[in-house]
């Protein structure tokens, strides 16, 4: 049995998916364009730490925590709300953030000076940067709705504690 939500294979007899925590049906193995589904809904289905936080925590930092995902400007709330927790959750998902787009920009930059491969370089270079805009929003829009949900791909990483 496939589980609905996430499409990890459960035991016939689970009661709830133990990736995802979706409550389970009887379910047949995903069809066709289910399995693509169930892929992209597993890297959007990401750790969500909201209960972990006081909502004192959430209420006083939200405004920095928005600030966490605007580049440079991550530095602020790091250096500003050391002792909210809720803040350097958000922290160090911008952090990662920031650092990846560092990194992108020097590769991009290294690559993109040699002869013939510039080009491609700089059309990744550019999807790559709509990447890093894409998380950039997920995690303003978590920070602005009180959440402390993961970003995609990412968010695992610990930089900041």
């Amino acid at each position: 049995m496939f589980c609905k939500n996430c499409g990890q294979q459960i035991a016939d007899n689970a009661a709830f998916c133990p990736s995802c925590g979706q409550a389970t049906a009887q379910q047949s193995a995903p069809q066709g364009g289910n399995t693509q589904q169930a892929a992209v809904n597993q890297i959007f289905n990401t750790a969500d730490h909201t209960a972990e936080y006081t909502q004192q925590d959430v209420q006083n930092g939200k405004a920095l925590s928005i600030l966490c995902y605007l580049g440079f400007l991550v530095l602020i709330p790091l250096f500003a709300e050391k002792n909210n927790k809720y803040v350097r959750f958000h922290v160090n998902q911008g952090f990662v953030l920031f650092v990846i787009e560092i990194a992108l920009g020097i590769v991009s930059g290294v690559f993109g000076l040699i002869p013939f491969v510039g080009i491609a370089i700089a059309v990744l270079s550019s999807l790559a940067s709509l990447a890093t805009l894409a998380l950039a929003i997920m995690g303003i829009v978590n920070a602005a709705t009180d959440k402390a949900k993961e970003l995609p791909l990412i968010g695992s990483l610990k930089f900041v504690q």
